[in-house]
């Protein structure tokens, strides 16, 4: 029998997950289009210090993250593609070291498989891998931080160890360098207790140090830049990105202790039904015990300590599902071997799951349940496109039933029809609400160069100067994450509706004034702020207003 080709199955399952799609639908907002913006303006001013947005200092990450995106533009140019690369290469990546680590410690490349596929084929690792956000260069480095940790202490000799400790450290250091302390609170948190439980802190005592100086010769040479060129930035990361977010009752983001709980679910949805078992199931293996206690104390510690923080974001235990996933991945194996009614549950709580999703967007498309506006009269066969969407996943996990052992690619393969087509099954409701350059692409060619731009959204401004290619967009009475950067700016950069109106006869007479606007519930109540347009343009919430030069 021939073997199967790991690699390669795992190579095109990446490519086709998450490379191919990648350019197809427009940058979401906020986070998409305000990152892909911010590595724009980098390129544009040659400033790789100090980060800015729409002209603004903009300080609530640290460099690496951007520093990755630039390159990606720098080769690629200013697309949606190279956008969005970075994020998806760092994935791709994590799943390369999942798969190399588990096979180099446990010598079984049927696990190391298996724990690669579960976790490319989750649905909170996808969502990451294919959206601009700083998550996946996050998850990357805390990857890589946590295997190198692991491989560090099986060092059989003081200088081979010492190099490896070396190499952990430069990974942390990366880690820092992308989203700042949390990374190395969710490292520390987690080894040091893996240390004593194994009775190895004396290691950690003398070898950490050289941990230490690692991480600062990586983090130091920025963060000595930044703090010269803008001295108030780490005053500002430190109190109002991370203390401000683990413990202030007004933390962005806000959300229960409990709020990890239910998303962790869908995050690893085709894998649910057989998680418990196929984890457990590793701690019989008393030759590896060490190893299967490194991968849960390295989810379990940074979980809690993430549930425990007030501001929570679903992407935010993305770097935990790497050691999550050897563990799912490494049971399954043990089940393939032993449990198939396991297996079998799991296949129909799969079927069962998607089916369920389908009936319930049924029921909420038709006044059943809930009062969610979904699809239009006129969008029905999107609609219709996304429940076919939905019973195609579910129907996937029962090819299997023939051949139970092959339950685990069909489990996998099943969500991959709605990873890859979701996009063409939203409804305009929610295009027209977070992709704006669905609408604004339409009329890039009727905002003159030296127009007056103005934006009254936050969220929205960054869509807009990437699709204008500039970022010299002015505030119209909103602050929101920009209030640091309007404060310390040097020119005027916010205007309330009162000062607009007042200013618009004069900057008429010698340039174009255009308004890129987000609207709320009413819609009305803003224009009756504005002055009568030229022109005026319209989709979901978005309005593009134009006033002609009068000379």
């Amino acid at each position: 029998m021939r073997p199967v080709p790991y690699k390669w199955v795992l190579l095109f399952a990446f490519a086709l997950l998450y490379l191919l799609p990648l350019g197809w639908h427009p940058l979401w907002m906020p986070d998409e289009t305000r990152y892909a913006e911010i590595s724009r303006e980098m390129l544009a001013s040659g400033n790789w210090v100090v980060p800015h947005f729409m002209g603004l200092h903009y300080f609530e990450k640290p460099i690496l993250g951007y520093w990755m995106n630039n390159i990606s533009q720098l080769l690629f140019g200013h697309t949606n593609f190279a956008a969005r690369l970075m994020p998806a290469l760092s994935i791709g990546l994590t799943a390369l070291i999942t798969y190399q680590f588990v096979k180099i410690v446990l010598k079984d490349q049927r696990k190391a498989f298996y724990s690669a596929l579960v976790y490319l084929s989750c649905p909170l690792v996808f969502g990451v891998g294919t959206y601009n956000a700083l998550d996946g260069q996050l998850t990357l480095w805390m990857a890589a931080s946590f295997a190198s940790f692991y491989y560090a202490i099986q060092a059989q000799s003081r200088q081979a160890m010492a190099w490896r400790y070396l190499l952990f450290g430069a990974f942390g250091g990366a880690a820092f360098l992308t989203k700042g302390f949390v990374g190395l609170a969710l490292l520390v948190i987690a080894l040091v207790p893996f240390m004593i439980l194994t009775r190895q802190f004396k290691q950690v005592l003398v070898y950490g140090l050289l941990a230490i100086l690692a991480a600062v010769l990586v983090a130091l040479p920025w963060s000595l830049a930044v703090a010269f060129k803008a001295p108030d930035y780490w005053h500002f990361f430190f109190w109002n990105e991370n203390i401000r977010r683990f413990d202030a009752s007004n933390a962005q983001h806000l959300r229960p202790f409990w709020f990890y709980l239910p998303v962790l679910l869908l995050a690893i949805f085709p894998w649910t039904f057989l998680a418990p078992k196929a984890i457990l199931r590793n701690f019989t293996d008393k030759a590896h015990k060490h190893f299967f206690l490194y991968q849960a104390l390295c989810f379990v510690l940074p979980f809690l300590l993430l549930s425990i923080a007030k501001g929570k974001l679903p992407t935010y235990i993305v770097p935990l599902m790497m050691p999550l996933a050897i563990l799912i991945g490494c049971g399954l194996v043990e089940l393939l071997k032993e449990n198939h009614r396991v297996i079998k549950f799991s296949v129909w709580g799969n079927v069962l799951g998607f089916c369920g999703f389908a009936l319930v967007l049924l029921l909420m498309q038709f006044n059943v349940v809930g009062k969610v506006e979904g699809y239009g009269p006129h969008e029905i066969m999107r609609f219709w496109f996304g429940i076919a969407i939905l019973f195609g996943c579910a129907l996937v996990p029962l090819l299997s039933l023939t051949n139970i052992k092959r339950a685990p690619m069909f489990l996998a393969l099943a969500p991959m029809a709605l990873f890859i087509l979701l996009p063409l099954a939203l409804p305009m409701k929610v295009v027209n609400s977070k992709l704006p350059g669905v609408f604004f692409s339409q009329y890039v060619q009727k905002v003159q160069p030296n127009a007056w731009v103005l934006s009254n959204s936050v969220a929205l401004i960054g869509g807009i100067g990437w699709e204008l290619k500039r970022s010299n967009i002015d505030l119209l009475n909103g602050t929101g994450e920009l209030s640091y950067g309007l404060d310390h700016s040097s020119k005027k950069r916010r205007y309330t509706y009162q000062e607009f109106r007042d200013d618009l006869p004069k900057k008429r007479q010698s340039q174009q004034v255009v308004l890129a606007l987000e609207s709320g519930k009413n819609s009305a109540q803003l224009l009756a702020r504005l002055p009568v347009p030229t022109e005026q343009y319209h989709a979901g919430r978005f309005y593009l207003l134009v006033y002609a030069k009068q000379p």
